[in-house]
């Protein structure tokens, strides 16, 4: 299934977010490292760079996860989020480090590899709307992230794919695999869960979170 729009018929918060964001993201689908990689003719090196900037991104982002659970206030929440940890470290040392080490990228590499610094600012802002905005402010911050990767891969492969491409098709299919867009749509179906009794102040506030993390990741694609 497209996560182009939400299962539900109804209006939900998910529904704004999306209308709010999706300027921003059809952007990146034409950004010129993803044509690029759908195409398959992306120089190898700049994707190894773009492998070991998103393996920091990931533990950074597992420290993120872990620190919401200070904030679960029912079991119900307490599983989810365990699940997307458990989830985020088999995609970082199940699938991530493998296939760094299958295009060849070595540790000396990984050693070495200086920390873009739009990653260290938005980690930096991730922590600060945590601080700020508790489990709400995290909910729809990491959203957009899992949410914006899902949306992004599958319209620039649809737009700029190349079916006869092998070099990246992997990156592609894993962001297209229903395993991903399940624990998306369970994501979603989260914050509009969560979601359903804020005010309008609020909302506008977890709006300009989301938004504010799409313009992260356009940076982090520009600087690639």
């Amino acid at each position: 299934m497209s996560l182009s729009s939400p299962k539900n018929d109804n209006l939900q918060f998910t529904d704004i977010l999306f209308k709010r964001v999706l300027k921003i993201w059809n952007k990146e689908v034409n950004n010129d490292f993803m044509v690029q990689m759908a195409k398959g003719i992306l120089d190898i090196d700049r994707f190894k760079n773009y492998m070991m900037q998103d393996y920091f991104y990931l533990l950074d982002y597992l420290d993120v996860l872990k620190s919401l659970k200070q904030f679960c206030a029912n079991y119900h929440l307490c599983d989810f989020i365990d699940k997307m940890i458990e989830g985020t470290m088999h995609e970082t040392y199940a699938v991530h480090v493998p296939y760094m080490n299958k295009i060849g990228i070595t540790e000396a590499e990984i050693f070495n590899c200086k920390v873009e610094p739009v990653i260290k600012d938005y980690i930096a802002y991730m922590k600060l709307c945590i601080k700020n905005h508790g489990m709400l402010g995290g909910l729809v911050m990491l959203l957009q992230c899992s949410w914006g990767y899902a949306y992004i891969s599958e319209k620039a492969w649809h737009c700029h794919g190349n079916n006869k491409n092998i070099v990246y098709k992997d990156w592609f299919d894993a962001y297209a695999s229903q395993s991903y867009l399940d624990a998306n749509q369970e994501w979603i179906d989260i914050v509009n869960e969560k979601c359903r009794f804020i005010d309008s102040s609020e909302a506008e506030e977890l709006c300009q979170i989301f938004i504010n993390c799409a313009k992260f990741e356009t940076q982090f694609w520009s600087v690639l």
